[in-house]
Parts: C-alpha cells; structure tokens; sequence
C-alpha cells in the first residue's frame, strides 16, 4: 500500500466525530469543529470512494427488508420518536417535502417526478372518485316518481357533496 492510499484510508476510516468535533488519529488532535456542510462533504466523499451512488444509498436506507437502516428510514419520515408518536412536529415532513421541492425545481428532477407520479396519480385520483361517488349513491337513487319539474330545477348537486 502506497503512502498516499494508506493516508486516504485514514483520512476516511480512522478519524471520528466525537462531540461534533473531528478528531485526527494521525496527528491526535482536534480539528475546530466542522460545519454541517463540510460534515456532508465528507459523507459524499466516503460514499464516492467506495463506488456508493446517493440513490443507491438512499434506496438502501427506504428498502424496508434492510432491517439494519429501519431506524433512518424512520427518520425521514419523523425526525424523532416523540414526533412519531404525537404527530405534531413537522419537521420531518416539511424537510421530506423541501427535498421534493427541490427535485421538483430542477428539470430533470421534474420531469423524472412526474414520470413516476402520472400512473400514481390516476390511480388516487380514480380511487377518491371511486369512494366519493359511492358515498353519495344512497343519496342519488330515489323513485322514479320522486323526480318532479320542481325537484329537478331545484336540485343542485353541491349540495350532495
């Protein structure tokens, strides 16, 4: 193993976050802490260096057979466990719909989204039609001598909904 090699095996598998802040093995001290940012770069650059795509990643996390990732794929849906439970916190949702919006933003994303979504959607939309028609059935059937002149220029069928 080359020199270089051996370091960016350190510098990928042997330093630690502890408290937020970085600790060096090869030199044994602490680096200033790290920004939120740089802490990603970081995690890409890990990912990329073991030939991980974001979306092989992701997918990996989202796939409810991996046992192992339940907890963080738990976590995009509900930043905590109090949230899960309550409800009531938003954070999560808001951060999962900011992610759509930013792939929904991009062009490629767009269209890539609304690929996948169209045959989601018609089916969502067939089904609620589906339910609320149902629903107003028992409404709608009547006699046949029920239905008047007057009955039908006074009928208004916002009024079934």
């Amino acid at each position: 193993m080359q020199g270089s090699e051996a370091l960016m095996i350190l510098d990928g598998d042997l330093n630690c976050s502890f408290d937020s802040h970085f600790m060096d093995v090869t030199t044994g001290t602490t680096s200033p802490r790290l920004s939120q940012h740089e802490h990603i770069k970081s995690a890409i650059k890990i990912l990329q260096d073991r030939c991980i795509s974001i979306l092989d990643f992701m997918s990996t996390i989202l796939d409810l057979s991996q046992l192992d990732f339940t907890v963080n794929c738990d976590q995009i849906y509900y930043s905590s466990k109090e949230e899960k439970e309550n409800l009531k916190d938003k954070s999560s949702q808001e951060k999962l719909e900011q992610v759509l919006d930013y792939m929904f933003a991009n062009s490629q994303g767009c269209s890539q989204l609304l690929n996948w979504f169209h045959p989601h959607a018609v089916t969502y939309v067939c089904e609620t039609v589906s339910t609320k028609m149902d629903a107003m059935k028992e409404d709608l059937q009547g006699m046949l001598d029920s239905i008047t002149l007057k009955f039908l220029l006074t009928w208004d069928l916002n009024s079934m909904m």
